[in-house]
């Protein structure tokens, strides 16, 4: 029925796992638990460079420092793109599970207009995650 009046490519899930905006929704033992992970390492590998390394902190000493305007070096557009659409994806991260970059990524939504190289540098920082394997986010209710 739902299929009829909205779409043909509506996908129906049946049975304790079901995929909804990124999340994993589990149902079992009467718990829920809710899983990003497939979504933070689509949004990780989706960066154009490839992320190596640890960072102890999401956010950099300075992510507040803006540069004079003659100082700046501006992005390409390219790198500009893929600036504004991880914030964007980061953005939605952050509201569901990694609270520790909303600083990081609150402030660089102000700054995907006009982005420069600080912005890049900032944005790198909060992607690497703070070990050195993808991070599993849980969140069990």
């Amino acid at each position: 029925w739902f299929k009829s009046i909205y779409d043909t490519n509506v996908r129906v899930s049946r049975g304790t796992t079901h995929d909804y905006l990124g999340m994993m929704l589990s149902y079992s033992n009467r718990q829920v638990r809710i899983l990003m992970t497939d979504y933070v390492k689509k949004v990780i590998n989706g960066f154009m460079e490839d992320i190596r390394g640890s960072a102890s902190t999401p956010a950099v000493e300075h992510l507040f420092q803006i540069r004079a305007e003659e100082e700046r070096v501006k992005l390409d557009n390219q790198r500009a793109q893929c600036l504004h659409g991880t914030v964007a994806q980061s953005l939605f991260v952050t509201m569901r599970c990694r609270r520790d970059i909303q600083t990081a990524v609150v402030f660089l939504t102000t700054r995907v207009k006009d982005p420069d190289e600080d912005d890049w540098a900032a944005q790198t920082c909060f992607i690497i995650p703070p070990w050195n394997s993808v991070p599993v986010f849980d969140i069990g209710y």
